[in-house]
């Protein structure tokens, strides 16, 4: 799964990047026509409201999950949300949350201990996507 990650923040970075370098080249850099062009009516605003509350409500689940986890590099996560976008943010959380897993599950192949701490891992995880539905 780490490869489809890589994969979908590869297009998550390269969609917006095109399309807002568009707008860029063609309005300049001001907020006040960003904003203008984000919300030209109620359906595009309607779109653009549920992506602001659905990476906002993401990064909260995630950060929690991330500190539950053990999940390094979170800070990454945020600032790729806010400057990139969620199409970005997302899969990057999901590659490390996947690279956080694969080391405690080779780490925990020498003893009694790591198989404690991968069963409490796989609990939480379990846990957090039952919570999710």
């Amino acid at each position: 799964m780490k490869k489809f990650y890589l994969v979908a923040m590869i297009v998550g970075a390269a969609a917006p990047f095109y399309l807002f370098s568009q707008h860029f080249a063609a309005n300049g850099f001001g907020l006040s026509n960003f904003l203008a062009a984000a919300f030209p009516n109620s359906a595009a605003s309607g779109l653009v409201a549920d992506l602001i509350l659905s990476a906002t409500l993401g990064l909260i689940v995630f950060g929690r999950e991330a500190r539950a986890l053990g999940v390094r590099g979170f800070w990454a996560v945020v600032l790729g949300t806010l400057l990139i976008g969620f199409s970005f943010g997302l899969p990057l959380y999901l590659y490390l949350r996947e690279s956080r897993v694969e080391a405690d599950r080779t780490s925990n192949r020498g003893g009694r201990r790591g198989t404690q701490r991968k069963t409490s891992l796989d609990r939480s995880l379990r846990s957090s996507a039952s919570s999710a539905v």
